[in-house]
């Protein structure tokens, strides 16, 4: 141990408690920021999807092969979190939470814990 330096002292002790505090606080908002940041881009491929089925139409036709495709070709382009059900559920958040005339990412579907943890819950079970 080197000298000066009290490694069972209460002023030692609450510098590796404030460093850890700090440790913790960092991680948990780098979390958040990735997740929001996932949250607003899956939006915005739900956007893309939707827009691409109804093609201006007010409703898209049923039973497309989109999904299908679409999750084959991502999936060789940029790897797993592409499957059919995965894009099911991306296109499903644009859809729960699109606001009509607007082109950004409405604010609260990145704070939406709900939504969040059902798609992380979803993501879990399938593996995507």
């Amino acid at each position: 141990m080197e000298k000066g330096i009290q490694k069972d002292g209460t002023q030692y002790n609450y510098l590796i408690e404030q460093i850890g505090d700090l440790l913790l606080q960092g991680r948990k908002q780098a979390v958040y920021a990735v997740n929001n940041l996932l949250v607003q881009t899956y939006w915005q491929v739900g956007k893309y999807i939707v827009e691409y089925e109804q093609r201006g139409m007010e409703k898209s036709e049923y039973g497309s092969k989109l999904l299908d495709r679409l999750s084959k070709d991502l999936t060789v382009l940029y790897g797993r979190g592409f499957g059919r059900s995965n894009l099911v559920y991306i296109r499903k958040l644009y859809l729960a939470y699109q606001i009509s005339g607007t082109k950004t990412v409405p604010p609260d579907v990145s704070g939406n814990a709900r939504a969040t943890q059902q798609y992380s819950e979803h993501q879990e079970k399938t593996g995507n």
